[in-house]
């Protein structure tokens, strides 16, 4: 075995010149700035781009600092940490077919991993270690370590609040920012994290590019809002009016991406309502939709704030997004 006192013996016992080698370092690096750039221009969001960029402690760590490092992990707030996720997956997905004949639509294998593992990744990777998963159907399937398992064995009479409520329950999640998603949604951390940083009692995602979105041409949950996006959106306080799959276009704002998060202040609140609604004699009862809860909670007098983003997520409901969310990173 060879071995190099530094860099400059490599590239002279190999023949490399190092103005070659910094002139396509530097070249390189001007190319992946253009496209960053080029980003941020066509999304007007800073957001979007942090799961391929280099992280602020990856740069403490190139710089030799870090004492600096260990200063941001120390001051910086731990929301995340403190914050419990609750995954809403005890339907089949019927519309895969075959796919789902032996097992839920959560732990279809992609990547060689099920989705409900991607899932449970990327809020791992956001900081969330605390998750709850709602399992119906094929249950015994939904079997992840580290995850705590709540069963809906009444899955094919009740919907999504049914689960919810459930989950609600659970001491696990109760006092804390609890954030709930569906088993079948794939989202980039940044929108994680987004949520999580926002500071109102209730806070959902919503995709404004809805009109390229796989369900462009299927149901969809999609929302009006105090204001359409623009370019300040994210910082200003942008509310929820209503949620639904008929709302005209020229009402449109965007798509809800499958994502809430409700302060630990107002977990209290959103499981009185959703007991009162699943407990209602009157439809939809036991059977209500997490949209039927966003629009209860507006004609309550909640303020349901919205976090305006950009594709980087995708819904898996039929074989071609199966397909989609192999390319999905």
């Amino acid at each position: 075995t060879k071995y190099y006192s530094t860099p400059t013996d490599v590239f002279r016992e190999r023949g490399f010149s190092m103005v070659i080698w910094a002139n396509h370092i530097l070249r390189s690096a001007v190319t992946a700035m253009q496209a960053t750039a080029r980003r941020i221009q066509e999304e007007e969001c800073l957001h979007s781009i942090e799961d391929s960029v280099a992280s602020v402690g990856e740069v403490f760590r190139l710089q030799g600092a870090q004492e600096l490092q260990a200063a941001e992990e120390r001051y910086l707030p731990a929301r995340a940490q403190a914050t419990r996720a609750i995954v809403l997956a005890a339907g089949r997905g019927s519309a895969l077919g075959e796919l789902t004949a032996d097992r839920p639509k959560t732990m279809i294998t992609v990547r060689n991993k099920s989705l409900l593992s991607h899932i449970v990744d990327a809020y791992n990777a956001a900081g969330v270690s605390q998750l709850s998963v709602v399992r119906g159907y094929c249950k015994d399937k939904v079997n992840l370590a580290n995850v705590n398992a709540i069963d809906n064995d009444e899955f094919a009479d009740t919907g999504e609040l049914y689960s919810l409520h459930l989950a609600l329950q659970d001491a696990n999640t109760s006092g804390v920012d609890t954030v709930i998603s569906y088993g079948d949604v794939l989202f980039r951390k940044y929108i994680l994290e987004a949520v999580l940083e926002a500071d109102a009692d209730f806070v959902i995602a919503v995709d404004a590019a809805w009109r390229d979105s796989v369900n462009r041409d299927r149901a969809a949950d999609y929302v009006t809002c105090s204001t359409p996006n623009r370019r300040n959106a994210f910082y200003s306080n942008v509310t929820l009016e209503k949620i639904s799959e008929t709302i005209p276009q020229q009402e449109i704002h965007g798509e809800w991406m499958g994502i809430v998060k409700v302060s630990a202040g107002a977990v209290g609140r959103l499981a009185t309502l959703v007991l009162q609604i699943v407990e209602s004699p009157e439809p939809p009862g036991r059977r209500a939709s997490m949209p039927y809860l966003f629009n209860q909670l507006v004609e309550h007098g909640e303020s349901v704030r919205v976090l305006y983003t950009t594709g980087n997520w995708l819904d898996v409901d039929s074989v071609e997004d199966v397909v989609a969310s192999s390319s999905f990173q």
